[in-house]
């Protein structure tokens, strides 16, 4: 499964979960690891703003 694939599936798994549920549940433990890591992330500050991101993304004709 590519990267895309993963988002995409990452992805339809919190649109259709319970709200009641815990989602993180569904996920793989290597994606329950990378989700964490993010949040660590985010709480370090170590983010890029939404302008910088729009801008690196931009490149490649990604909005």
């Amino acid at each position: 499964m590519n990267i895309q694939a993963k988002k995409l599936n990452i992805s339809q798994v919190i649109i259709t979960s319970n709200r009641e549920s815990n989602w993180v549940d569904s996920l793989s433990e290597n994606q329950q690891k990378d989700v964490l890591e993010g949040l660590d992330q985010a709480d370090r500050g170590e983010v890029v703003p939404h302008e910088e991101a729009v801008k690196l993304f931009g490149k490649w004709g990604l909005k």
